[in-house]
């Protein structure tokens, strides 16, 4: 099994690279970090924690860290059933905690949809059942199906981040009617 890391850095300064006019409204998708340096903020809290002062410590430092304020839609993430409202399926709808790692550790496929579709517009199912076909491989009951369509070539400052190739009513409906618990995209919305 081949594993790939789709992680990338956590940047505040990524704010910079998005158009000033897209700033307010991507801000979910750039950190707010306060760093923790050792021989300042580290070291204080390191005295506070400790109840001692900083000539006691090691030269004079404390631990070095990050505080984090992020948007559970930073970076990869998995959308919870809660995101799309409070009921689903007649139930209250589940939290990301109520998602068990279990639940996303299966068999996936990649749908390479790179040249069958166009930047700005819906993703048709004739597209979708190209990149099966090309695939070679079974849908299996309760796999993942994840949609490369090309958008990992842009970062935040490409105008074309913004112009992915988005999912269809009909293209989600039977990408679902296949048997796929899990739906994927590289772009920044489905």
């Amino acid at each position: 099994m081949k594993l790939v890391d789709l992680t990338r850095p956590l940047d505040p300064r990524d704010i910079e690279k998005f158009p000033e006019n897209r700033r307010s409204a991507v801000a979910t998708m750039v950190p707010e970090i306060e760093y923790q340096r050792p021989g300042f903020e580290g070291a204080e809290a390191v005295c506070a924690a400790f109840a001692c002062q900083k000539r006691d410590l090691p030269g004079g430092e404390g631990w070095g860290a990050e505080r984090l304020h992020i948007n559970t839609h930073l970076g990869t993430h998995v959308d919870a059933p809660l995101h799309y409202g409070s009921i689903c399926e007649g139930k209250p709808a589940r939290t990301i905690t109520d998602i068990s790692l279990e639940e996303l550790y299966v068999d996936a496929l990649v749908l390479d949809l790179r040249g069958l579709v166009k930047p700005a517009e819906g993703i048709q199912i004739e597209a979708l059942k190209t990149a099966i076909a090309n695939n070679g491989a079974p849908i299996t009951l309760g796999c993942a199906l994840m949609l490369r369509t090309g958008q990992e070539a842009y970062d935040f400052g490409d105008p074309e981040f913004f112009q992915y190739p988005g999912m269809t009513r009909q293209g989600t409906l039977f990408l679902a009617g296949t048997g796929a618990k899990i739906l994927c995209t590289d772009a920044m919305g489905w």
